[in-house]
C-alpha cells in the first residue's frame, strides 16, 4: 500500500492480521500515534513506515525477533529509541530518521554504522563506542564514521573547545589543508560548528578516511 494518498492513522486491526509477513504503507499521508499491537505480528520481517506523519513514540515491538528490515524514518516519531531494537539478530536494516531524543545504544546492531540510520535526529546524542575511536591527542579526538547519503567512511576530528587554542589549531588546519592534494595526506572534506546537547560550543573537521591494511590514517597531530 506504499506511495499512494491514504490518510487517516494506521488501524489497531493491524494486529488481526494472521501471519502478516511484510506491512509497507510508506509515503502516503498517514498520521496519528503507531498502535500498539503492531507489536504482536511474531512472524512480521519488514515494517515499512516512511514518509508519512506518524507521531509519539515507538510502539513495544520487541517480540518481533523475525523483523529484518524496520524503517521509521521521515515521520514525527519522538521519544527515546528503544534498547531492545540491538537485540534483533537477523536485522538487516534500521532507518531512525525522526525527532528522537536522548542517547543512541551502543550495544548490538547500533555497533554497526551501516545496518542502523539515526542521522537527521537533533536532540539525540552519544553513540561513540571504544570500536569508532581511532585516536585523540591535545585539542581533540578522532573517530570514525559512516555517513550514509555519500556511502563514504570518514573520519572526524572532533575538537576539545575548553583547551586552549584549539580554536586557532582548527582554523590554520583549515587553510593549510583545503586546497592542498598530497596522495599520504588525508584530504579535508568540511567543517562543521553547532552547540552540543549540553549547550556548549561543538566544532568537529571532517577528513576523507584512507582505509590500507586495516588502519585508517588519522588526521595528522590529532
Amino acid at each position: 500500500m506504499s506511495s499512494n494518498l491514504l490518510t487517516g492513522s494506521l488501524p489497531e486491526d493491524v494486529g488481526r492480521l494472521g501471519k502478516l509477513g511484510n506491512l509497507s504503507v510508506a509515503h502516503n499521508k498517514l498520521s496519528g500515534k503507531l498502535p500498539k499491537t503492531l507489536g504482536k505480528r511474531l512472524s512480521m520481517e519488514n515494517l515499512e513506515l516512511q514518509g508519512n506523519y506518524f507521531e509519539g513514540i515507538i510502539p513495544d515491538i520487541s517480540k518481533l525477533m523475525g523483523i529484518k528490515k524496520v524503517d521509521f524514518s521521515t515521520n514525527n516519531l519522538s521519544g527515546r529509541i528503544p534498547e531492545y531494537l540491538a537485540n534483533f539478530s537477523l536485522l538487516e536494516y534500521l532507518n531512525l530518521f525522526n525527532n528522537f531524543e536522548r542517547n543512541v545504544p551502543t550495544e548490538g546492531k547500533f555497533k554497526n554504522a551501516t545496518i542502523v540510520l539515526v542521522s537527521g535526529n537533533k536532540n539525540l546524542c552519544g553513540g561513540f563506542s571504544s570500536s569508532y575511536l581511532i585516536g585523540s591527542g591535545s585539542f581533540g579526538t578522532v573517530f570514525k564514521a559512516f555517513l550514509p547519503a555519500e556511502n563514504k567512511v570518514v573520519a572526524v576530528k572532533v575538537l576539545n573547545m575548553q583547551r586552549h587554542g584549539a580554536m586557532r589549531s582548527s582554523m590554520a588546519e583549515c587553510e593549510s589543508l583545503k586546497d592542498i592534494r598530497l596522495r599520504n595526506l588525508v584530504k579535508l572534506l568540511t567543517a562543521c560548528s553547532s552547540i552540543d546537547f549540553q549547550g556548549n560550543e561543538f566544532r568537529a573537521l571532517i577528513y576523507d578516511a584512507k582505509w590500507k591494511f586495516g588502519y585508517v590514517a588519522a588526521p595528522k597531530g590529532i
